[in-house]
């Protein structure tokens, strides 16, 4: 539209210019070559129109298009939201049921180390007990055993003192023993060289 305004001022000022008039044919030939220029921007200004009433056509259709295709895509938002919070809350149960598999596990463990830990509790107690009473019982067979050495190393001192004055009293009975046979033995010898003496006296 601005070059239609602006070729109509070209040829006003061309048509109605002040001159001596010595030229016309030449004013002339201007005014047609400014006519021609202006016809063929006005054909361009036609097309222009032309180009943009169907951009207007095609914006006022896809305007009028507009809320269907909002409409469209509304309901695909919806849907899409719809199938979004489902598979969320499909994800969230199973992650829920996963928790309380995985939390149901763990009582489980625990309550059995719980119980492990009572059975182990128990058999440290009853083993303890039974070091206790083991311990007891060593205790007394070792006294009984300490009593029974003593017992034995003084029956055995008491031996050995009876055996040591068995065997002196031994000792002195042979000595006497001795004794009275060498005296015998002396008196016989005596009383045979006696003998034998009044024997070579006689002789």
């Amino acid at each position: 539209m601005e070059n239609v305004l602006a070729a109509k001022k070209v040829m006003d000022q061309t048509l109605f210019a002040e001159g001596d008039g010595s030229h016309p044919l030449a004013q002339l030939a201007g005014a047609s070559g400014v006519l021609q220029e202006y016809s063929r921007k006005q054909e361009e200004s036609n097309d222009e129109i032309k180009r943009l009433k169907k951009r207007i056509a095609d914006n006022e259709n896809s305007a009028a298009a507009l809320p269907a295709i909002v409409e469209r895509f509304d309901e695909a938002a919806r849907v899409a939201q719809t199938h979004l919070r489902a598979e969320l809350s499909a994800r969230l149960d199973g992650l829920n049921d996963e928790v309380a598999q995985a939390r149901s596990e763990q009582t489980e463990k625990l309550e059995v180390e719980k119980k492990q830990r009572a059975d182990l509790s128990t058999v440290v107690e009853e083993v303890r007990d039974g070091q206790r009473t083991l311990q007891g019982r060593l205790e007394e067979r070792l006294g009984a055993l300490n009593a029974q050495l003593e017992s034995e190393r003084a029956q055995l001192a008491e031996r050995t003192a009876t055996e040591q004055k068995n065997h002196l009293q031994w000792q002195q009975e042979w000595m006497t023993r001795a004794r009275a046979q060498m005296f015998i033995m002396g008196g016989v010898i005596a009383l045979i060289a006696g003998i034998v003496i009044l024997v070579a006296k006689n002789l």
